[in-house]
């Protein structure tokens, strides 16, 4: 029978009575963020006149949380969201613990094939605001790298009703550093101002 041993540094975490209070006060914190986010995400809607679709949550929102995607604790907020079945609209601000703050468009099914050709005439505004569209192979796939994610650039979009047609979904994201989390508020709206003018303005 093999017997249970802890390294040095499992000990350390298993002993540190300050680690759990000091998570969840940090945890806090990220809530009352993305409730200032909240409030930034409405001014920007009611101020936009646009008349948005039916069915469209651009009231309330939605906070998740959880502990263990790929073994790190994460927080999301859904908002602007419409949550049918193979057929949803979120803008989905996302905290992955001790990685980065991400803001992501998310489009599937209708939706998906709805805004794309928007997004193809959009691209330029995309790419001078640092939006980089998801080549993964799922919308739920929270990681980043230059190989996952493409730059928008001319020429590019025209790929997008193709990547739909395969994929079934679009999927928009940018990112900014735990070390910037003041800047969420302003980042994620305006971030949703770039989008709801290529969705809706178009």
């Amino acid at each position: 029978m093999t017997e249970t041993r802890f390294t040095a540094e499992e000990l350390r975490v298993l002993c540190d009575r300050d680690f759990m209070p000091l998570k969840a006060a940090v945890s806090d914190k990220i809530n009352q963020l993305f409730t200032e986010l909240k409030l930034s995400l409405l001014e920007e809607i009611n101020s936009s006149g646009i008349r948005f679709p039916e069915g469209l949550d651009i009231a309330s929102g939605k906070f998740s949380r959880g502990e263990n995607y790929r073994n790190f604790a994460w927080r999301v907020f859904d908002f602007p969201r419409r949550g049918v079945k193979n057929d949803l609209f979120i803008f989905r601000t996302l905290f992955l613990w001790g990685q980065e703050f991400s803001f992501h468009l998310i489009l599937t099914g209708l939706q998906a094939e709805k805004y794309a050709p928007a997004i193809f005439n959009g691209w330029k505004s995309l790419a001078d605001a640092g939006i980089l569209l998801s080549a993964k192979e799922s919308p739920w796939d929270w990681e980043r790298s230059a190989e996952s994610h493409r730059e928008f650039s001319d020429g590019f979009g025209s790929a997008i009703p193709d990547f739909v047609a395969s994929s079934g979904f679009i999927k928009l994201t940018c990112a900014i550093s735990p070390e910037e989390y003041a800047d969420v508020p302003a980042k994620g709206a305006a971030t949703w101002r770039i989008i709801q003018n290529i969705l809706f303005r178009s």
